[in-house]
């Protein structure tokens, strides 16, 4: 076999090579599915984070996030029988006040921690996950409203962490 054959079957052998990594890629991204609209189909079957197709179904995706985290907020308050009087549903373009009768109860609710005493260790992993979702980072390429409503929740989220985490440190 000479030198122009030999260097022949290597290109090709690279080529077939990447054009199967490419595909291999391609199937791990996508999940398996063929298309972009199968893709996106399958995420919203299971519940994972969807396919953006636009800067739009960015924005919605996290208004329709926001508007969820603040109606399980919401439910939590409720079932820990904080605010015994009737009060407003939240208003979508402002964060819920936390009660001022019961910030053990808001607090919670605004880390997701459930019932029962608060470790050092859970408090970091719940604060750690809430800040991830709701930093202003994350929606810095989009509008000034969201952009507001992420800095909103990032500093009710921060200031729940100080609170349980001076409770910590006192005991």
């Amino acid at each position: 076999m000479d030198l122009v054959t030999a260097a022949t079957a290597f290109a090709v052998l690279t080529l077939v090579a990447s054009v199967v990594l490419g595909w291999v890629a391609d199937l791990k991204r996508s999940g398996g599915a063929a298309s972009a609209r199968e893709s996106r189909a399958a995420s919203e079957r299971d519940g994972r984070p969807a396919f953006y197709t636009s800067r739009e179904d960015r924005a919605q995706a996290m208004r329709d996030r926001i508007r969820r985290e603040r109606r399980r907020r919401e439910r939590a308050r409720t079932a820990a029988g904080v605010g015994g009087a009737w009060t407003p549903p939240p208003r979508p373009d402002r964060a819920p006040a936390p009660l001022a009768e019961a910030p053990d109860a808001a607090h919670r609710a605004t880390l997701g921690l459930g019932p029962g005493p608060v470790t050092a260790d859970a408090l970091r992993r719940h604060y750690r996950q809430q800040v991830a979702a709701y930093h202003p980072d994350r929606v810095a390429g989009l509008g000034p409203k969201l952009q507001r409503l992420a800095e909103e929740e990032t500093k009710s989220i921060n200031q729940a962490y100080a609170y349980f985490k001076a409770r910590l440190t006192s005991e």
